[in-house]
């Protein structure tokens, strides 16, 4: 398992931010995620890079800010790996996280919030990255220059989102300005703000909570959601909990297509 984990590992650092033995490698871990964290590790190792392993502490989580000695760690790598939980009500932190090493302007980041044993040796973390960046380029080029989309499916969602002047990107190269989600694989892009109108039916996962019990119906408007329904009533409430996050989080931020088998 280890073997196959620091493999898959390889691949994906190789693939996605072009990891080379000059590298300065910083793993951030912790002990929900220690295994996949210390396989990230020994497949940068293996590499030749010089690799620094942090463990976040496990008082105060879910953590809202950075812990002592982060930064310190921080310092003159050129390759950040975030194998750690993925609770949502960590966002805050994680943020502060991410735009700390995005404004080093040195490190190319793979972000790894809910990684498992599972992602790493069964897939998605294991796959075919040049298939991958082929479709990629292809729906990239089928989606340049939209401006409208809408989506729909036999559960109920019509949902229209206006995306004029909005670029998509896919996340499967990392840069020093934007780090790239392991595992990745997909083609997004932000919509206007206030562009998306309609009905939103989810019966798959949802943050880090998994797959839902029942399904979730949101209804948008101007591009906020307004209301929040499902047969299961403790799933609801914490749907509504995290969209109360704060002023912004009910928005419509961001159109995702998933690409990875």
């Amino acid at each position: 398992m280890p073997t196959l984990m620091s493999k898959a590992a390889l691949a994906a650092m190789t693939h996605v931010l072009a990891l080379d033995p000059a590298d300065q490698v910083l793993v951030l871990t912790d002990q929900a995620t220690q295994e996949c964290g210390q396989a990230f590790a020994q497949a940068a190792r293996e590499h030749g890079c010089q690799v620094t392993v942090f463990d976040l502490p496990e008082e105060n989580r879910p953590l809202m800010e950075l812990p002592d000695g982060l930064m310190t760690a921080l310092e003159d790598k050129t390759v950040v790996i975030n194998a750690i939980v993925g609770d949502a009500r960590e966002i805050p932190f994680r943020m502060r996280w991410i735009q700390a090493v995005e404004q080093c302007g040195t490190v190319r980041m793979g972000h790894s919030p809910g990684i498992t044993a599972e992602m790493m040796t069964a897939g998605p973390l294991n796959v075919d990255y040049n298939l991958m960046q082929a479709n990629a380029d292809h729906l990239s080029t089928l989606l340049k220059d939209a401006v409208s989309l809408r989506i729909t499916s036999e559960l109920g969602t019509d949902l229209v989102m206006d995306v004029t002047g909005r670029s998509f990107i896919s996340d499967l190269k990392a840069t020093v300005k934007d780090g790239a989600n392991l595992p990745c694989g997909e083609v997004y892009c932000c919509p206007v703000e206030e562009g998306t109108t309609g009905t939103l039916v989810i019966d798959g996962c949802f943050g880090s909570s998994g797959t839902v019990a029942k399904p979730v119906k949101m209804v948008i408007e101007n591009g906020r959601v307004k209301s929040v329904r499902c047969a299961d009533q403790s799933v609801a409430f914490e749907v509504q909990q995290l969209m109360d996050t704060d002023a912004t989080s009910n928005i419509i931020a961001e159109l995702g297509i998933g690409l990875n088998p």
